[in-house]
């Protein structure tokens, strides 16, 4: 049996889409009993604060009247008083838990009930998909609105456990990135369209590496991996993979919204230098 404290409950709560049982054979009753007393803090997107906050799980007074209850459970059994299972006083077919924002109090609601020996999570606000999302706001000067959103359909289908279909949506925020580089490619000197369009993805990224961002360049196996998950990999699969491809996308707009910064930067001084210089002639 695993301990308490070894269970993933932050993950439960954090990443376990609605609707989807997690078997948990004989240990369902301590994994009830992990959630509602589980109280460590942690750090994620407050949808209130629009901004990362450090989180803090209640207990509520039930769930310290049940550890009692299981106590006292233990003592009289431990002389021989009763049959009773300790655990089961964790029985409980709905079951419901809170997080608080300490930085502004905003609260996240989860709701579980045990079916058999799994747990469900049957309800959550704000969502999965708000937390998940988080300030991708941020990128919109460096992927434009329409990439934006695909992105942010991606992470809130694979939120809510639908990871074929985030697979899509990835993949038209990558083929997006492969066609913007191909239009500024086209004014390139000695360019060849009819090698570009009998090119293989892989080939494809080469052709464009000077448009491209470092990454997809170090990486175009990308590609091969999104049209996997679309034609082939199981829900399962592509949602074990979605936040390393997320992670990927959101490193290439990163990288393309601080070269953005920088020309602005670049040009805000050079504008200021120029001022300066032409007030003193």
């Amino acid at each position: 049996m695993p301990t308490e404290k070894a269970l993933p409950v932050e993950e439960w709560l954090l990443e376990m889409p609605l609707y989807s049982p997690v078997e948990l054979g004989d240990d369902v009753n301590l994994a009830i009993k992990a959630i509602l007393n589980y109280s460590k803090t942690f750090d994620v997107f407050c949808p209130g604060c629009r901004q990362s906050a450090t989180f803090k799980p209640t207990v509520t007074p039930e769930a310290v009247m049940k550890n009692s209850e299981e106590n006292r459970l233990e003592q009289i059994g431990r002389i021989g008083g009763t049959t009773t299972t300790p655990l089961a006083v964790w029985n409980l077919p709905s079951f419901s838990k809170e997080i608080i924002c300490t930085r502004n109090h905003h609260h996240v609601d989860f709701y579980f009930v045990k079916k058999n020996k799994s747990l469900i999570k049957v309800g959550q606000y704000p969502s999965l998909a708000d937390i998940a999302i988080g300030d991708t706001s941020q990128f919109e000067k460096a992927l434009g609105e329409n990439r934006l959103n695909e992105l942010n359909k991606a992470i809130g289908l694979a939120a809510h456990g639908v990871g074929i279909g985030a697979y899509v949506y990835l993949r038209r925020v990558f083929e997006s990135l492969i066609e913007e580089a191909h239009s500024k490619a086209t004014s390139k000197a000695g360019w060849s369209e009819e090698e570009y369009e009998k090119s293989r993805m892989k080939d494809k990224v080469s052709l464009l590496r000077d448009f491209l961002p470092e990454f997809i360049v170090q990486h175009p196996e990308m590609y091969g991996i999104l049209s996997l998950g679309v034609h082939e990999l199981k829900e399962d699969e592509c949602l074990k993979y979605f936040e390393a491809l997320k992670s990927a996308i959101l490193v290439i707009a990163e990288d393309k919204l601080h070269k953005i910064q920088q020309g602005d930067r670049l040009k805000n001084a050079s504008q200021a230098i120029s001022a300066i210089a032409g007030s003193l002639k």
